[in-house]
C-alpha cells in the first residue's frame, strides 16, 4: 500500500456495521440492559481498542495511533473524537469533508421514530428482541430507510457531536479538518444520476429554499441574487457552489475557530481541480467530494469502479499528503503547516500546482461574509 510505504508507517483499516444493522434504537433491545444503537460506533472503538492492544507486536506504537476518515468515515473521526469510549485510544484525527457531523447526529427520540418506522416496514408489531433478531438480511435491507447515524445514547455518545464540538467537550488530540473546494459537485451530480435528469431553474429556485431555513437572517431572494445562475453554466454548478459554500465552508469554519481555542487544528482544502472523477459530467466537478481519496488510497475507483490513475503532478501531491497525513504527530516541527489561527483564518491549499498556506483566501472563495452574516 503506497500510503504505508510512502509514510513508513503501519495502515489498519477495519468494517464497521452500516444501516440498520450498525445504528438502530429499539425498547426492545434497551430492556436486556445494555448499550443499543451506536452499533457502528461500537465496532469502531473495539478496533480501536484492539490496535492498542496489538499494535506494537506489528512494531506500531500505542502512542502515537491517528484515526482518519472521509465523508462519513470522517464524520466517524467527529464522533470517536466526542465519544467518552474512545478517551485515550489515539492521538490524531483527520476529518477529510467530515464537518456536516455537525448538522447530522441525532437525539435518541429521533432514533426510536426511525426504529418505530423500520418495525412497521418489516411487519412486525410490538416485537421482541429476538423477533427484531428472527429477521433476515434480506427482509432488513428491503425494510431500512435512512437510519440514524451517531445518536446521542448515553453511552458512546452523551451529547449531539455538534453540541460537543462547540462546548469543547473533544478528546485532547491533535485535529486535522479540511474540505475539497467543490464539495457539492458530486452531490448534485449523483442527485441528477439517480433523478436520470439534469437539475432544472426551477429545481435550483426550490432546493435554494429549502437552503435558505438554515440561515434565519438570509433569505431565499438574497442567495438567489448572491448565486445569480447567470454567472454558472447551469443550475447544477450554481447549486453545487451552494452546498459546498453554505453546509461545508462555513461549517468547516465554524469548526477550527470553536476547536483551535482546545486543541491543536491545522485546517486545509483540497482544491486540485485536475482531480480523476468517476461521474458523468453535465458540469465541471472540479475537486469534488470524495476526489481527494485517490490521492491517500491510489486507485479508489469510486462507486462506479472507474480508473483514476494519478499524473506526474498529481503523484507528487499524492505523496506530499501522505507525508502529512502520516505524520500528524510531527506537524509541530515543521514550518510548511501552521495551526489554524482564527484571526489570519489560515489554511493549507492542496494543489497539483503547488500547496502553500494561505490567510483569508478560503473565505473570500466560499463568500463566507455572506453566510455568517
Amino acid at each position: 500500500m503506497p500510503l504505508a510505504k510512502v509514510g513508513k508507517s503501519i495502515v489498519v483499516t477495519f468494517n464497521f456495521r452500516l444501516g440498520v444493522l450498525g445504528f438502530f434504537g429499539h425498547p426492545a433491545l434497551e430492556r436486556e440492559g445494555h448499550a443499543t444503537t451506536n452499533y457502528g460506533l461500537m465496532d469502531q472503538v473495539a478496533a480501536l481498542e484492539w490496535v492498542q492492544k496489538n499494535i506494537s507486536a506489528f512494531g506500531g506504537d500505542p502512542n502515537n495511533v491517528t484515526i482518519a476518515g472521509q465523508s462519513t468515515g470522517a464524520q466517524s473521526v467527529l464522533a470517536l473524537m466526542t465519544s467518552p469510549k474512545a478517551a485515550n485510544l489515539f492521538q490524531a484525527a483527520i476529518s477529510m469533508s467530515g464537518c456536516t457531523a455537525m448538522r447530522h447526529s441525532y437525539q435518541k427520540a429521533v432514533a426510536l421514530k426511525k426504529a418505530d418506522d423500520f418495525v412497521k416496514a418489516a411487519g412486525l408489531v410490538n416485537p421482541t428482541a429476538q423477533d427484531l433478531r428472527n429477521l433476515s438480511t434480506e427482509e432488513i435491507l428491503k425494510a431500512q430507510t435512512f437510519p440514524s447515524l451517531f445518536t446521542t445514547d448515553g453511552e458512546y455518545l452523551t451529547e449531539q457531536i455538534g453540541d460537543a464540538i462547540r462546548a469543547g467537550h473533544v478528546h485532547d488530540v491533535i485535529f486535522v479538518n479540511g474540505t475539497a473546494r467543490n464539495e457539492g459537485s458530486f452531490l448534485v451530480a449523483m442527485t441528477e444520476l439517480d433523478a436520470k435528469r439534469q437539475m432544472t431553474a426551477d429545481d435550483y429556485i426550490k432546493d435554494v429554499q429549502n437552503i435558505a431555513k438554515d440561515f434565519p437572517n438570509i433569505t431565499a431572494e438574497d442567495i438567489l441574487r448572491e448565486y445569480s445562475l447567470e454567472k454558472f453554466s447551469s443550475p447544477a454548478e450554481a447549486y453545487a457552489t451552494i452546498i459546498t459554500d453554505a453546509l461545508f465552508a462555513v461549517t468547516e469554519e465554524e469548526m477550527n475557530c470553536t476547536l483551535a481555542e482546545k486543541i491543536p487544528v491545522y485546517s486545509y482544502e483540497f482544491a486540485d481541480e485536475t482531480a480523476p472523477n468517476y461521474l458523468p459530467e453535465n458540469f465541471s466537478h472540479g475537486a469534488a467530494h470524495t476526489y481527494d481519496i485517490p490521492y491517500i488510497f491510489h486507485d479508489f475507483p469510486g462507486g462506479k469502479a472507474l480508473p483514476t490513475k494519478l499524473n506526474s503532478r498529481q503523484t507528487k501531491l499524492s505523496q506530499e499528503m501522505m507525508m502529512l497525513w502520516t505524520h500528524v504527530k510531527n506537524l509541530s516541527n515543521q514550518k510548511k503547516w501552521t495551526p489554524y489561527n482564527a484571526t489570519q483564518k489560515n489554511y493549507l491549499i492542496f494543489s497539483a500546482k503547488s500547496c502553500k498556506m494561505s490567510t483569508e483566501e478560503y473565505n473570500k472563495i466560499h463568500k463566507l461574509d455572506f453566510w455568517q452574516r
